[in-house]
This record gives C-alpha cells, structure tokens and sequence, in this order.
C-alpha cells in the first residue's frame, strides 16, 4: 500500500527508505540499495514484510503475541511473499500442490492423478503411493518393456542422489534409505543435440502476480557431459541423464572424484548458437520461435 509510489503515469521511489523486515538471510545480503530500503527488527514498523510463510503462521518463541502483527496490521503493509512457497522446495508436495491446482484431477493417497497438466511425467510420491506403484509395474511387468523411473529425494538438489531404475526392488532399497521418494516416470526419447548429448534449458522467469508472468528472452543451455544411452549398463551413469552443471560439484564447485555424479560437469551452449544449431538440425519442422511459444505456454500455465 506504501509502495510503489505513483505521481500520475510515473512510478517514482519513495521519499525516504522504506523500512523492510525479514527473516530471510539472501534478503538481508542482497537488498544492498539503502537509499531505497533499510532493515528494522520491529515487524510492526515495517513497510516491507519480505518472509517466509513460517513468520505468517505464528509469531516466533522470542516474540509475545500481542506484539505480532495481526491481520488488519499486515493490510497496512506491503507483503513480499508467496503462497504455499513452503511446499514449493518439496518435490511431492510440489506434485500435489500441481494435483491439486487441477480440480478435474483430484489427488488422494490410494492413487496418483493422470498428470494433470500435460508435461508433467507421472509421479508417485513414497512412502504414500507406494502401493498404487507397486500395481502399476505388475501391469507393465506383463508388457514386453517396463517403464524407467528416476527417483529423486523431495528436498535435495545439484543431481545428489539420483537414480534411474527399471527395478522396484531397488525403489524399495532407496526408499528405506531416504525415507521419502519422488518417483516419476523417466522420458524415454529426449530431443538431442548435435552429438547426440541431452540437454535442458534453464528459463527464468519474474512472478509479478498470479496473472504476470515475465519470462526472460536469454536462457541457459546445458548439456550432458556424455552422450545420452537407455542402455541397462548406461542407466548408472548419470553424466548422460543429469544436465545439471554442478552435477557431482561440491560447494566450491570443485570436483569429487567419484562421489554424487563423478566430478563430471556439464557443458553450457551459448543461447544465439543453440537456436541457429536446433533449426539445422529439425529442417522442416516447426521454426524455434513456435516451440518457444510453447514453452511460454507451459511456463505460465
């Protein structure tokens, strides 16, 4: 409500830095503009509550209750925050949250949707859909091929613990280990590059408001280390399944040997190199510029 301040059809910054509060340690390091904003302690002087869901949902031990704002005190400021940001760094809450957006696709623990929007591979979140993974793969063991599957922990990132699987034992194994799951189906047949490497591309996007999305024109290209292989013997190699560049990195993005992915890194294409590359190497299929309107598509959607 303070901020931003409009003077007619001009956003101009506020007379004096507005006062923020968070309890979020990247917003303290990054916000570095004090003409703009400067930090308080104190959440009911703030103009900027920039937090987690946590700070919304009660007051912290070290703070009494008559002190916390209540409802009618945070409609006087401005709150930088996302809803269900708490599940959004959890892969099967992730899953259900998506499930859940869809309400022809309704969500239960007996048996995971159909994917409720069309890129997103079906996923069993474990140990709660155990037993409707465990029905599906008797119905694919009687087809000549079963499914892969990449079992991925809800909370970790940089490729650590990844598996891919054509084994429910191994699912199992893994799951006892970890304690919680996301088992998806893996993509049988990606898109390639020129070497015959998979690749993803790293978008990135500014959430203005449920209703604007601002999607950046540059992305990042990354690509295998080595060249993709469905083979049995191949599925243990992650450096041709896993693009992600700091796979088997640690911290200081220095190689670990034979831990995580290898030591492997993956490589980086230039954005203007990959699109001139993609359209030689589809000739006559749709132009870079439609299937970029599709990913647009799948990114605000």
């Amino acid at each position: 409500p303070v901020f931003p301040l409009s003077q007619g059809s001009v956003t101009r910054p506020p007379p004096q830095p507005l006062l923020v509060y968070t309890d979020m340690p990247v917003v303290q390091s990054s916000l570095d503009l004090p003409h703009l904003f400067a930090f308080t302690e104190d959440p009911l002087e703030a103009d900027i509550i920039w937090a987690t869901p946590a700070f919304f949902a009660s007051p912290p031990s070290y703070a009494p209750a008559s002190c916390w704002p209540s409802p009618v005190q945070l409609k006087t400021q401005w709150r930088a925050t996302l809803p269900n940001l708490d599940r959004v760094d959890d892969k099967c809450e992730m899953v259900k949250l998506l499930a859940q957006s869809q309400p022809t696709h309704p969500f239960d623990d007996s048996s995971p949707p159909s994917p409720p929007l069309p890129w997103l591979p079906r996923t069993y979140c474990l140990p709660e859909d155990l037993a409707a993974l465990l029905q599906e793969w008797k119905k694919s063991s009687s087809s000549s091929s079963s499914p892969t599957w990449i079992l991925k922990p809800p909370h970790l990132a940089r490729g650590w613990d990844i598996v891919l699987t054509r084994s429910p034992p191994c699912i199992l194994r893994h799951l006892q280990a970890s304690g919680r799951l996301a088992v998806s189906h893996y993509l049988p047949s990606p898109d390639l590059w020129k070497d015959g490497h998979k690749y993803d591309l790293r978008m990135y996007l500014l959430l203005l408001s449920p209703s604007l999305v601002l999607i950046h024109e540059h992305f990042r290209v990354r690509r295998a280390a080595r060249s993709y292989s469905m083979a049995s013997n191949h599925l243990e190699d992650l450096s041709r399944h896993l693009t992600n560049t700091t796979l088997g990195l640690d911290e200081d993005g220095e190689e670990e040997g034979k831990e995580g992915g290898g030591g492997c890194p993956t490589e980086t294409v230039s954005c203007q190199e990959f699109v001139e590359g993609w359209e030689r190497l589809h000739p006559g299929r749709e132009e870079w510029k439609e299937v970029r309107r599709r990913i647009e598509g799948m990114l605000a959607e």
